[in-house]
């Protein structure tokens, strides 16, 4: 039947002159399964991530990095008041807003980036902005190539997340969100031994157009946390990925992913 349903699909609307209705039909699609729910964070699913996880532990340790002005810390503290919460942001200009943040909800900002390896590099943000835009990024491309702008750029410290780990004396990271326009993988990268180790949780990242610039595959996150569960949000329910398919996964588009460890026995429905 569905062999039929394509033929006859193909027949009337595989021509150039239904392009746009085609595309635009896509484009209605893929928002039903998780991709391009950005306006809100009920729409994204990640308001109802938050209550799915957040009753599940009674005072959470959570990595809030790529924090931006604290927005996501505060709907935490918010939720979780117990829980023990450490948010990043590398942006010199932002991080003044998130540590006003910290101070008023009593969490613990840091002005570091998390990556890969002990480094310094280069963030960049546009030119014009003066005040410092969630948009900033490791990767000068994304600017140039995909929004079009012109740059001016910070440098930052770079540190690892099991460095981190290590000094802090932490023993569970119950929740690891990352947003760090493209650079998610690199964070997960730093941290190799906690993930090995069975210390982190639940983690919940973002893949986008910016993993285009990072040159970053679906395929690479699903490799890497093979102990882990893969789900895409949904602004209610959550699809399960059970298995890597390149014309499901990699969709290089806004999408919130969430991976829990196996072992927990925590399904997310």
């Amino acid at each position: 039947m569905r062999k039929i349903i394509y033929k006859i699909y193909r027949v009337i609307f595989a021509r150039g002159k239904f392009y746009n209705i085609n595309k635009a039909i896509y484009n209605l699609i893929v928002k039903g399964i998780g991709i391009n729910n950005f306006e809100s964070d009920k729409l994204s699913g990640e308001k109802n991530l938050l209550d799915k996880i957040l009753i599940k532990y009674k005072n959470p340790v959570i990595f809030d990095i790529g924090a931006n002005v604290g927005n996501y810390s505060e709907s935490i503290k918010l939720l979780s008041p117990d829980s023990t919460l450490f948010s990043f942001e590398p942006h010199p200009k932002i991080y003044k807003s998130l540590e006003a943040s910290s101070k008023k909800s009593k969490y613990k900002a840091f002005n570091i980036a998390l990556g890969k390896e002990e480094s310094k590099l280069m963030l960049y943000d546009y030119e014009n902005n003066t005040e410092g835009t969630e948009h900033a990024s490791l990767f000068k491309e994304t600017f140039e190539k995909f929004y079009n702008e012109k740059v001016t750029s910070y440098e930052v410290d770079v540190i690892t997340l099991d460095k981190f780990v290590k000094e802090n004396n932490i023993g569970t990271i119950n929740l690891l969100k990352i947003d760090t326009e493209g650079n998610d993988y690199n964070v997960l990268l730093g941290a190799k031994e906690s993930l090995t180790n069975g210390k982190i949780d639940i983690i919940h990242f973002e893949f986008n157009s910016m993993n285009v610039y990072s040159r970053v595959y679906f395929r690479d996150f699903f490799e890497l946390l093979s102990n882990f569960d893969l789900y895409r949000l949904l602004p209610k329910s959550f699809i399960h990925i059970k298995k890597y398919e390149p014309i499901h996964c990699e969709i290089f588009a806004y999408q919130n992913i969430v991976a829990v460890r196996k072992d927990l026995n925590f399904k997310l429905t």
